[in-house]
C-alpha cells in the first residue's frame, strides 16, 4: 500500500507540474512584449550551453551578457555543460516532479531536441511570443530540426554549411564533383582523409557523399539502407588511397585539422564555412587555405534555442532569446573574429544599413572558391545508422 501511495503522489506531482507549466504559458500568450521586457528587469537567466569553444564563450560573456545587463537589466549566466548532460539533468528533474529548476535557456538541436521534446522537457510553444522570430528569422528553419517537427518549441539561432578546406599552393583546382574527388585521391595517395564517423564531422562527410551520389534529389525522408551501402562502397573503393592507406582515420576533426596544419594532408573539412579564417589569421592553417563545397550543394545544419520546462524565469528567457535573434547580436556573431556562425535571419527583411553591416561582418575576401546551395539535413536516424554500419563496410 505504501508503494502504491508513493506512485499516486508522484503521478499527482507530474500532473501538477504540467498544469503549472500550461498555466504559465497561457498567462504569457498575447501579452505585449514591451510589458514582458518590463517584467523581466532585474531577473537572472541561466543559459545552459556547450562550452568547448573559447570564442563562443567570449561572445556570450563579453558581448551578449553586458548588452542584456545594460539594455534590459537582465543578468545572463552562461553555464557550460555538454548538451547530453543538461538533458539528463532536466529528465531527472522531470521524473522527480521538480517545478522550480535552475535551467532556463538551452542551446539544442537534432537528436537532443527530439529527446527533450518527447520527454516533455521543454517549456512549450515559445516562438510566437518572440518578436524577432516573425520579424527576421528564415521561416524554412522553423519547421523541422533534423527531420523532427519543431512545433514552435525552439527558435533558430544559427546555421552552418558543411564545406571543405584545401591548400591552394598544393591543389590547383579543388574537386567539385565526386568523380573529381576520386580522381584526385587516386592521383595523390595519402593526401586525403576524413574523421572516423564516431566524430560528428566524419558522419557528416558520409551524409555529404550520399547527397553527391544523388545529385538533384531532395531527401524528404531518411536515405535507404541501399543509399547508405552505395556510399560505403564508394568510401571502401578509395580507402587504399587515403592517409595511412585507409587502415585508420583521425578520431576527431581536431586531429584532421592538425594533420592539415602539419602538411600531412591537403584537405580538411567541417561545418561552418568561415571556420578556416581564424586559423589562417593565427597561422595555424597556411595562408593559401581556401574553402569550397561540392557543386551539388552543402549539408546545412541549424542550431536552436529553447526554454526548460521548469524554468523559474520564462519571461526573462524569452527576452534573452529575442535579443540573441536581434540584428545586433546576429551581426556580431557572424564576424569571423568573434564566432563566424551563420545567421538565421533574412537580411532581405532588414534596412539597407543593417544589410551593409551583415555584408561587412560576413566578408571573406577570396577565401571561398565557389558558391553553393544549402541541402537539408537528413533525419538524425541517418547519423545513428552510419555510426553503427560504417566500420563493418569500410575497413579492409
Amino acid at each position: 500500500m505504501k508503494r502504491l501511495a508513493i506512485f499516486v503522489v508522484m503521478g499527482l506531482l507530474l500532473v501538477l507540474a504540467a498544469c503549472g507549466n500550461e498555466s504559465s504559458q497561457e498567462s504569457l500568450k498575447g501579452k505585449d512584449f514591451a510589458q514582458l521586457e518590463k517584467d523581466a528587469k532585474g531577473q537572472t537567466v541561466n543559459f545552459y550551453m556547450w562550452g568547448g569553444d573559447k570564442n563562443i564563450n567570449a561572445y556570450i560573456d563579453d558581448f551578449v551578457a553586458p548588452k542584456l545587463k545594460a539594455e534590459q537589466d537582465i543578468t545572463l549566466k552562461r553555464v557550460p555543460m555538454d548538451t547530453e548532460k543538461f538533458i539528463q539533468k532536466l529528465s531527472s528533474e522531470k521524473q522527480a516532479g521538480k517545478k522550480n529548476g535552475s535551467v532556463d535557456v538551452i542551446w539544442i538541436n537534432g537528436q537532443n531536441f527530439k529527446t527533450a521534446k518527447d520527454g516533455g522537457l521543454l517549456y512549450g510553444e515559445i516562438t510566437d511570443q518572440i518578436p524577432n522570430v516573425a520579424k527576421f528569422v528564415d521561416p524554412l528553419l522553423t519547421e523541422k530540426d533534423a527531420g523532427n517537427a519543431i512545433d514552435k518549441m525552439e527558435a533558430p539561432w544559427g546555421k552552418t554549411s558543411f564545406v571543405f578546406q584545401y591548400n591552394a599552393d598544393k591543389v590547383s583546382k579543388p574537386p567539385l564533383h565526386l568523380a573529381e574527388l576520386t580522381a584526385w585521391v587516386k592521383a595523390n595517395p595519402g593526401r586525403f582523409t576524413y574523421p572516423d564517423v564516431a566524430d560528428f564531422t566524419g558522419d557528416a562527410f558520409v551524409r555529404q557523399v550520399i547527397y553527391a551520389q544523388n545529385p538533384g534529389k531532395e531527401f524528404t525522408e531518411a536515405p535507404t539502407k541501399a543509399d547508405r551501402e552505395k556510399a560505403y562502397a564508394y568510401l571502401k573503393s578509395i580507402g587504399p588511397y587515403l592517409w595511412r592507406d585507409g587502415k585508420t582515420y583521425p578520431k576527431t576533426l581536431q586531429e584532421l585539422d592538425q594533420l592539415y596544419a602539419q602538411g600531412q594532408v591537403d584537405f580538411t573539412m567541417g561545418f561552418n564555412e568561415r571556420r578556416a579564417l581564424p586559423f589562417i589569421k593565427d597561422g595555424t592553417f597556411p595562408a593559401s587555405t581556401r574553402t569550397f563545397s561540392l557543386d551539388n550543394g552543402a549539408l546545412t545544419n541549424a542550431h536552436y534555442l529553447s526554454v526548460a520546462f521548469n524554468t523559474q524565469q520564462p519571461v526573462a528567457s524569452l527576452v534573452v532569446i529575442n535579443y540573441l535573434l536581434s540584428e545586433e547580436a546576429q551581426a556580431e556573431k557572424l564576424k569571423t573574429s568573434v564566432w563566424g556562425d551563420g545567421t538565421t535571419l533574412l537580411t532581405s527583411k532588414m534596412t539597407k544599413d543593417w544589410q551593409a553591416k551583415f555584408d561587412a561582418a560576413g566578408e571573406t575576401g577570396d577565401q571561398f572558391y565557389n558558391d553553393w546551395q544549402a541541402l537539408n539535413e537528413f533525419p538524425d536516424t541517418t547519423a545513428e545508422a552510419i555510426q553503427k554500419e560504417w566500420g563493418s563496410y569500410v575497413y579492409p
